[in-house]
């Protein structure tokens, strides 16, 4: 199945209706859904998933769940797949070989990826600064509610960053993966 056939209106409403549920662990089930097949979003259909859904839509509420798993599973998220370059690379235009052949395999589906990425990390600092915002005392922001909440996100998220630019220095290619302090079977056991 092509791109172009791909019914991302139909997959986005099922995914918004999942995010509606509030239920915890159908959420980290589809944001580990999300993560594993998020290369396979490009183009039109990576912006109205990621940048219209996941940040504009749901970004407040995910990242700062009442449930730790959730907030985690969803940093590691942002951090690692919202993107498809290295945020130190996007900011200097500085690709490694797999980035710049990803570049040009999208390049010649008429999609151009850093400028996507840009759009995505600035919708993504955007909301950042909205929740220090929050934090710092602002209750005219929609998402007031969440201080409670945006406090202890933002040291988690911080902490997570911290694992990400460590990551990224390194050079590794396999990344991380999410260190949940459930397994499956705890949160299969938990209802």
């Amino acid at each position: 199945m092509s791109n172009e056939q791909f019914e991302i209106e139909v997959f986005i409403e099922g995914i918004n209706k999942i995010f509606e549920s509030d239920h915890y662990q159908l959420i980290i089930n589809t944001l580990s859904m999300l993560y594993d097949a998020s290369f396979f979003f490009i183009g039109k259909a990576r912006l109205m998933l990621f940048k219209d859904l996941l940040i504009d839509k749901w970004f407040m509420k995910l990242f700062n769940h009442w449930n730790n798993t959730v907030r985690q599973i969803f940093h590691h998220f942002v951090l690692y797949k919202f993107l498809f370059t290295r945020r130190s690379h996007l900011n200097w235009s500085k690709f490694d070989k797999n980035e710049s052949s990803l570049i040009k395999k999208q390049l010649k589906r008429g999609v151009k990826m850093e400028d996507i990425d840009r759009v995505i990390f600035d919708s993504i600092e955007q909301k950042l600064n909205e929740i220090k915002m929050i934090v710092e005392g602002d209750t005219t922001l929609p998402y007031s509610f969440l201080k409670l909440y945006c406090q202890s996100s933002v040291v988690e998220y911080q902490n997570a960053l911290r694992l990400y630019i460590d990551w990224d220095k390194a050079n590794l290619k396999e990344v991380p993966k999410t260190c949940s302090p459930f397994t499956e079977f705890d949160l299969e056991t938990m209802t």
